[in-house]
């Protein structure tokens, strides 16, 4: 009972921030038989991905992990945000806008951090770190260029994805450089394979029992539910449905047939992930090993302080 009151005050104090949408507006829709080739084609962005990105535990959360040192110094990254930026009078098709708003997202996120280090000499320990009382949210902040104009994350996630799209999928695939978030695909999006990559995200974020879902069998005192779901559900409910069990209809409506992780069909109780908004960096293993670091200003403690890292309360709320 005490968790149900709160997550209903949580959900309430999201819906608060997070930009609500009629209904009713017209929306765009994820073609399954899209095919051909892309106008933006986004093969510099897969390469920075298959090169820079890696496995790793953090704070017993298995986490797919950014060398922010090696994408700092790709030339491919600097090449494809050039790419991204550069103003088109070519029409998109619906997928191929999707994908292009989905990888500008997650490229433009890491982005920030880079120029953050850039700046300041260190990447933070957390992207809620960028956020100040003078420059407001991180998500608020202008973080890049798409097409000739630039955007905020804020923008990109909600004006240019959520308003626009009836794809909430879209939750498994944009990637907000933390440790709770989906992990980033090895590969960008793009618009001929974009409903199966998106399905296979999102499979894979709920196979992750540590921050995507997890069945309890029979409920638990500890759990306080039967199913444990990242906080996203909560904070994005309505984008999954009218409420808390709407977001297990969805769940079990998008894994694939037979899958191992599937919530129970009949009605269960559900509970929520604390979210650990620590940066998806590549942990450092020389301060694992109380070694010096031979990269400093590139890479983050293997362990950080989880306190304040630690959200299950209303603070940093929302991606964007």
């Amino acid at each position: 009972m005490g968790n149900a009151i709160f997550y209903t005050i949580e959900h309430s104090v999201a819906s608060g921030s997070i930009p609500a949408f009629d209904p009713s507006r017209p929306v765009l829709r994820v073609d399954p038989a899209a095919d051909g080739s892309t106008v933006t084609r986004h093969s510099r962005w897969s390469s920075c991905l298959k090169r820079h990105l890696s496995d790793a535990k953090i704070r017993g959360i298995e986490v797919t992990v950014v060398d922010y040192s090696g994408m700092s110094a790709d030339p491919d990254f600097e090449r494809y945000l050039s790419e991204l930026a550069a103003p088109t009078n070519q029409s998109f098709t619906p997928n191929e806008e999707l994908a292009t708003w989905i990888n500008a997202y997650n490229a433009l996120c890491i982005r920030k951090l880079i120029r953050h280090r850039e700046s300041t000499g260190s990447l933070p320990a957390s992207v809620n770190d960028l956020s100040s009382s003078e420059a407001g949210p991180i998500w608020d902040q202008k973080a890049g260029v798409v097409n000739g104009v630039e955007y905020s994350l804020s923008e990109i996630e909600h004006q240019h994805i959520r308003r626009r799209w009836d794809a909430p999928l879209m939750h498994a695939c944009l990637v907000c450089a933390s440790v709770s978030c989906p992990d980033l695909r090895r590969e960008a999006f793009e618009a001929n394979t974009l409903e199966t990559q998106m399905k296979d995200s999102f499979a894979a974020w709920m196979q992750n029992t540590e921050k995507g879902m997890r069945v309890e069998a029979g409920g638990s005192a500890k759990s306080g539910g039967d199913v444990m779901l990242s906080r996203i559900f909560l904070w994005f409910q309505k984008d999954f449905g009218s409420g808390r069990l709407d977001s297990l209809i969805f769940v079990r409506d998008n894994l694939p047939p037979g899958a191992a992780a599937a919530p129970p069909s009949e009605a269960s109780a559900v509970d929520y992930f604390a979210y650990d908004w620590g940066i998806n960096a590549k942990p450092c293993m020389s301060r694992r090993a109380r070694a010096p670091c031979t990269h400093p200003g590139l890479c983050v403690p293997y362990a950080l302080p989880t306190g304040p890292r630690i959200s299950s309360r209303i603070s940093s709320i929302y991606r964007g």
